[in-house]
């Protein structure tokens, strides 16, 4: 149970009620994740609309990758919650199990330079944000990121580091079924 009170969708009203019948359109259910910031029913559907445009909207970071750094984002933060439905997430891109679970224990045995140079950057922005400098930014586009790309990984490092302290802040406990259903964008 989280530590603020979260009104159930079936008890709603108004403005949240709304705003949890837009996100469950949008995203198949309403997770804890989502439904712990309904006391600011605004802030929530713009966290959404974000997420969404973030790891589903069209630009030319993978998929793949822009799970691999909400992983590697949410071990750096110790956020279990985080971890667990992204892991599910890139196993389903993958359609690989054994790797979305290495990539959940920080094994990047495997990856290409490019992926290890992405999730190096995305823990040390998590880890030490004071220390990044452009040297960084070159090292990602000499492991083969472009500028857009770098753009992408950095605000999937952001929005993660955001949302893992909105889930360890407020007590968010993960779901029962959490990783079951592949209707529900992670």
């Amino acid at each position: 149970m989280a530590w603020v009170r979260i009104v159930p969708e079936e008890r709603a009203e108004g403005e949240l009620a709304a705003a949890y019948a837009r996100v469950r359109r949008q995203r198949g259910k309403v997770a804890g994740v989502i439904a712990v910031s309904g006391a600011l029913p605004t802030v929530m559907e713009r966290g959404v609309d974000y997420y969404l445009a973030l790891m589903y909207g069209s630009h030319s970071l993978p998929r793949a990758d822009r799970e691999r750094v909400a992983v590697e984002v949410s071990r750096a933060n110790a956020c279990a919650y985080c971890v667990q439905h992204h892991a599910a997430a890139l196993a389903r891109v993958l359609h690989d199990d054994a790797a979305a679970e290495r990539a959940a224990h920080g094994d990047t045995a495997g990856l290409a330079a490019r992926e290890v140079a992405m999730l190096g950057y995305a823990r040390k922005l998590t880890l030490a944000p004071a220390t990044v400098g452009p040297q960084d930014v070159e090292a990602l586009r000499k492991a083969g990121l472009d500028d857009e790309q770098v753009v992408a990984v950095n605000h999937v490092v952001a929005y993660f580091n955001m949302m893992n302290r909105i889930v360890l802040g407020l007590g968010v406990e993960l779901e029962q079924d959490a990783g079951a259903d592949p209707a529900y964008k992670y």
